[in-house]
């Protein structure tokens, strides 16, 4: 019978000691998972900053086009090229709405928010000047004004 006991108190051990590595690796584990979490809180921290930092910029960007173009282009055609963009950002949006899906792109979240920008006005002015040469030839074959003046030489 000794020797069952002894085979009885190895087994013992060895259950003691895989209980001990267990629970030393689930505090760790639970360390680093609660330090992933504020690197993760930190880091979301920052991409609404930066995407602050980049509406604000986008915005003060606007208001200078806005001005530059409307005193180039005169009051009439100034306001057709605007009331032209509103209309084609209305309908990228509503086309951005309806095709945005759920991704890993740490970019998922600003284009959400693009996508449930209700006033089209705002940024119009980006939109223009990011798709330029593209929205001049179309604003001239949709109006018949001609843009030469933003044309890419």
């Amino acid at each position: 019978m000794s020797k069952h006991s002894g085979i009885d108190q190895i087994k013992k051990e060895l259950d003691m000691k895989r209980a001990e590595i267990k629970k030393d690796f689930e505090r760790r584990i639970q360390e680093f998972e609660k330090n992933a979490e504020q690197h993760r809180e930190k880091i979301n921290a920052h991409k609404k900053k930066r995407d602050r930092d980049i509406a604000r910029v986008e915005q003060s960007f606007d208001k200078t086009a806005a001005a530059t173009l409307k005193k180039r282009l005169g009051e009439e055609h100034y306001r057709r090229l605007r009331q032209w963009l509103l209309e084609k950002r209305k309908k990228e949006l509503q086309g951005f709405r309806n095709k945005t899906q759920p991704t890993e792109d740490e970019d998922y979240d600003r284009q959400l928010a693009k996508s449930q920008d209700t006033n089209p006005k705002s940024r119009i002015w980006t939109y223009y000047f990011d798709n330029k040469k593209k929205c001049s030839e179309e604003f001239e074959r949709d109006t018949g004004i001609e843009l030469e003046t933003f044309r890419e030489h």
